[in-house]
């Protein structure tokens, strides 16, 4: 064997061993950024996957409980009868359908009628000749419409302002989709015109952008007020009957009035106010069918001692929660309703039924704060079932008399008045000096002349009657007066409890003797509420007077001649005023009103016609507030807030038809997202609206039969 030879080294054999381990740490090292990658991609793609998933679940969902809405209106005899008490989809026209799988949403659905469609729409006939031009007519040049609160005004029908609209105060809707959801401002009419003179504020929209017409500046004679062109369709009603406030008996909670003339607010407010020590707490008022007048004269009663109504103020305030008005033929009900709308029965539904007018004369309103309030109109071929009215024209039998003096007297002391004898001396005009007179009246003195009585009254003039004239003329000389002298004539009713008043008669000035006969002295405002509350007394002394001369450091002797004295009256004793300044003028109180307190439904089924009054209402809460046939008036406020719930139109005006119509409704489906808890009920935030649709339900003979319905999806929307 050989050897190797010394002082060497042995070499290793060379070879690819570490050129292995480095290629397998880099394959290594790639291979896991792929991986890295791959598991990225894969995270993304699941939550990716799984969202997709979601969203897809909860459209299916919506979809289903759209179907299944559909499917239970069709299993329903619903057909929009509000007089009958119905409501799609259960007691509040809404129901909840669960979710279909653990990525699905529950579903809440809301049904809302075609104000123009089923019962609603036709089960009476309607045409041009029995219901206004306009759904709103303003009539106001200086005010029109003006909306506030952060949800949407709807109106069907045309919209017709002398003057402006205005959607002022929360969130403007957005320009699309029409008809807005949610909680934002707006002023939508559908299907018709908007027409304002004046200038257009904040986001108004009709269901075609066509028919907007904002500004215009021209006068239409679709502004006129129908009253003036349709008098006979628009006249005010008549038959005065005067009637006393019906009282509350124990035990039963209904409270009857009877047509006729009521003129006492404060009585009203204090049966309505819902008191716990109140006895007709929780009471339903129902206003039998026929005419109401409603004229207050409580703000000008003493503020003690009337023995017809108390002092008070002119405004009727209904605030009971538990309470129903009522006016109209009653609808199925005997001592209480159960519910409103659907209390009485409606001219929209019937042509047989008989309802009620509530006309506002002098400057009488209704404020409705808290309770149930619906109000029934009648039915007619040729004018609308106007179911409130503003009284334009005074209505009452006018008597009158002419009185003159018959018992004369004078102070006690001189100097006094003489010639006292016989009275008919200053009954009688023109007679020179016949009549009483005083002479030599100088320094500070007072002489009165009495009159106890006046003759010329056939009959006793007696409480409730509105006096329109008291003059009260006389002709008289004085001589010798000067700055310092001055008359006064007193007039007192010779009833107790009235007070007197008093006038100053001018006087003449200088040497001479001058007659006088000065335009009469009018005393109508100052006796007015004293008659009213107390009468004249009786017909031989209705009422006392006074003349009373005061001399303040005269060097002269004053002479005073009374020739001729007379007393016109002119009354009613039974009237009905018309509407008084306080409100007519613009921004004045309005007739019918609520406000932002409580829970409270108003439903006027019939037309509103107040040509010279406003209207000012607030929508609050669950609250109800509907005009159904049409509202005529100076101006409106509406304050529509977004804890609203009431999703159809505030202003109506029912569709032309000869006979019924087929139900279309609106289904609205709403969800929560996930992000959010939603504890209240749509469309209040933050339910999200995630689809609707609009369906028309066919049936025989228009009588609905549960599961024989005949179903057109007219349109339908899933949103993302």
């Amino acid at each position: 064997m050989s050897r190797r030879p010394r002082g060497h080294r042995a070499v290793p054999a060379r070879d690819d061993t570490g050129a292995s381990l480095i290629f397998t740490v880099v394959v290594l090292f790639a291979i896991s950024i792929v991986v890295t990658s791959l598991l990225t991609y894969a995270s993304t793609s699941l939550v990716s996957f799984q969202a997709t998933t979601r969203a897809d679940q909860q459209q299916q969902d919506v979809a289903g409980a759209l179907n299944a809405a559909i499917t239970d209106v069709r299993n329903s005899d619903y057909f929009n009868n509000a007089a009958a008490g119905q409501n799609c989809l259960g007691a509040a026209g809404t129901k909840t359908y669960p979710a279909s799988g653990p990525h699905g949403a529950t579903v809440v659905v809301t049904c809302a009628p075609d104000p123009g469609s089923g019962a609603a729409g036709g089960l009476v006939p309607v045409s041009e000749l029995n219901k206004p031009s306009q759904a709103l007519l303003l009539l106001g040049n200086s005010e029109g419409l003006t909306k506030a609160g952060n949800s949407v005004l709807r109106i069907h029908g045309s919209v017709y302002s002398n003057s402006t609209i205005a959607a002022t105060g929360g969130n403007d809707c957005s320009a699309t989709p029409q008809p807005p959801t949610g909680n934002c401002n707006e002023v939508y009419v559908d299907g018709a015109t908007l027409t304002a003179e004046g200038t257009c504020g904040g986001p108004i929209y009709t269901l075609d952008p066509a028919n907007t017409h904002c500004g215009t500046g021209t006068h239409l004679a679709a502004g006129d007020d129908p009253g003036l062109t349709y008098p006979a369709a628009y006249a005010q009603p008549t038959g005065l009957v005067r009637r006393t406030l019906p009282t509350c008996a124990a035990g039963t909670p209904l409270v009857t009035f009877q047509p006729g003339l009521y003129d006492d607010a404060v009585g009203l407010t204090n049966m309505m106010n819902g008191a716990g020590s109140n006895s007709c707490r929780k009471h339903t008022f129902w206003f039998s069918p026929g005419v109401y007048f409603f004229d207050f004269h409580n703000s000008e009663m003493p503020a003690s001692g009337s023995p017809v109504i108390p002092q008070g103020s002119d405004l009727w305030t209904a605030s009971d929660p538990d309470a129903f008005l009522i006016g109209g033929t009653r609808n199925g009900w005997t001592t209480q309703p159960a519910s409103v709308p659907g209390a009485c029965v409606s001219p929209l539904t019937s042509t047989g039924s008989a309802g009620v007018e509530f006309v506002f004369g002098g400057d009488s309103r209704l404020e409705v704060d808290q309770g149930k309030v619906e109000l029934c109109g009648t039915w007619s071929s040729n004018k609308p079932p106007i179911v409130v009215y503003g009284a334009k024209s005074p209505d009452g039998a006018t008597s009158s008399a002419t009185l003159t003096p018959n018992t004369l007297s004078t102070n006690a002391s001189a100097p006094k008045y003489g010639g006292l004898s016989p009275e008919t001396d200053l009954a009688t005009p023109h007679d020179g000096d016949k009549g009483p007179k005083v002479t030599g009246v100088n320094g500070k003195r007072t002489v009165t002349l009495g009159i106890g009585g006046f003759a010329g009254l056939a009959s006793p003039i007696g409480q409730r009657a509105v006096l329109t004239k008291a003059l009260l003329t006389v002709r008289h000389a004085e001589k010798n007066a000067d700055a310092g002298t001055s008359m006064t004539v007193t007039l007192t009713p010779n009833v107790p409890g009235a007070s007197p008043v008093s006038l100053p008669l001018p006087v003449s000035t200088g040497s001479t003797l001058t007659y006088r006969q000065d335009p009469p002295l009018d005393f109508t405002s100052l006796l007015a509420p004293s008659t009213y509350a107390f009468g004249l007394g009786t017909a031989i002394s209705p009422l006392s007077a006074q003349v009373t001369l005061n001399t303040a450091n005269s060097s002269n002797a004053v002479e005073s001649d009374l020739d001729y004295m007379s007393l016109t009256l002119e009354w009613k004793p039974i009237s009905f005023r018309e509407q008084a300044s306080t409100v007519t003028s613009p921004g004045s109180a309005a007739v019918i009103a609520t406000n932002s307190q409580g829970d409270k439904q108003l439903y006027l089924q019939g037309t509103a016609y107040l040509p010279r009054n406003s209207v000012n209402l607030t929508l609050n809460n669950v609250s109800g507030q509907v005009f159904r046939s049409g509202l005529v008036a100076r101006a409106a406020t509406l304050n529509i807030t977004a804890s609203n719930t009431y999703t159809g139109p505030v202003i109506e005006l029912p569709d032309n038809a000869l006979a019924p119509k087929p139900l279309e409704v609106y289904l609205t489906a709403w969800i929560c997202p996930p992000d959010a808890t939603c504890t209240g009920t749509p469309p209040a935030a933050p339910w999200r609206a995630a689809g609707r649709t609009r369906v028309k339900f066919t049936d025989s003979a228009f009588t609905p039969v549960p599961g024989s319905r005949q179903v057109t999806v007219r349109s339908w929307v899933i949103s993302p």
